[in-house]
């Protein structure tokens, strides 16, 4: 299993938001939107249960 590591870290109305692109990271090439879509969200994946018990250097949003 891969440990998942940011593309960038920022923090919005005091909520850490930890920023994953799969345009990025892309292994086997599924098509994805080929325009740029910066300053556009459209999709947003929030984690919100407790806590569970994780590999080390992971955090329990990779387990979902």
């Amino acid at each position: 299993m891969a440990i998942l590591r940011p593309d960038a870290t920022t923090t919005l109305n005091g909520v850490k938001i930890n920023e994953y692109l799969l345009t990025k990271h892309n292994p086997n090439h599924i098509d994805m939107p080929s325009v740029s879509m910066a300053g556009k969200i459209i999709g947003v994946t929030v984690h919100n249960t407790d806590w569970i018990t994780v590999a080390s250097g992971t955090t329990p949003a990779e387990q979902y």
